[in-house]
């Protein structure tokens, strides 16, 4: 942590809270200003991840696979399930999503390392409890250009 706060002026609390709001990519801890940061992540979510996953698994609905990904952004750290988003997309927008076509884009996503997947373990049992899980962004910047963007589409709609 103290070679990341002296690389942005050396205050450790003004380090942890950048770090902890725009991630811990190197470019990101270069750019000077808030809106730099967040549109540098947003370019790379949408160019980078988002392109290549979309362009390599061939999706005939990269919009899906959008929404998706704000779906798992908005509820990050809720222990969730392919058929439980599914039946998110139903209720929220009037959208039949499969449950099996939420399972693949979401394998999509770990393999592009956008997303971590945390199975429950049971302690006492010693396995792991295939019903439910969490997924977390691999980079919490990401994710925070992501809520970004959805909240700038909501302003936007609104005015």
């Amino acid at each position: 942590m103290s070679r990341y706060s002296n690389s942005i002026g050396g205050d450790i609390r003004k380090a942890w809270l950048d770090y902890y709001t725009f991630g811990g990519l190197p470019q990101v801890a270069l750019l000077e200003t808030e809106e730099k940061k967040t549109e540098y992540l947003r370019g790379l979510y949408e160019t980078t991840y988002l392109r290549d996953v979309i362009e390599r698994n061939h999706l005939r609905n990269p919009e899906g696979m959008k929404e998706l990904v704000r779906v798992i952004a908005s509820g990050i750290g809720s222990s969730t399930n392919p058929t439980r988003i599914a039946n998110t997309f139903q209720s929220a927008q009037g959208l039949t999503k499969k449950r099996d076509t939420i399972k693949q884009y979401i394998d999509y996503q770990k393999d592009s390392f956008l997303i971590e997947e945390a199975l429950r373990y049971d302690v006492k049992g010693r396995k792991y409890i295939g019903t439910e899980t969490k997924y977390y962004f691999a980079d919490i910047g990401i994710r925070a250009a992501i809520r970004a963007a959805i909240r700038a589409a909501i302003l936007n709609y609104r005015q």
